[in-house]
């Protein structure tokens, strides 16, 4: 999900569906790692950052990091 503010992309959301419990909060955080190689001009104006499997959810803020980085979250300890 993207959320634009005067057609500007602001935040982007992944959520993955928690009845699915192969999914977890990394598949969400790996998603975004992927929208960001692969669509990088969408983050060019975003503020937010946004990975949910329906139980957990973390933010980041791409604007702190540069370019070329992955993008850092506050998030729980790998399982």
């Amino acid at each position: 999900m993207v959320v634009f503010i005067n057609g500007l992309p602001i935040a982007v959301i992944e959520l993955k569906n928690p009845s699915n419990e192969q999914t977890d909060i990394w598949d969400a955080f790996n998603q975004l790692q992927t929208y960001k190689e692969e669509v990088a001009d969408l983050f060019l104006c975003n503020e937010a950052l946004v990975a949910s499997d329906g139980w957990t959810a973390r933010v980041a803020l791409p604007g702190l990091f540069a370019p070329g980085k992955r993008i850092s979250m506050i998030y729980p300890k790998k399982k």
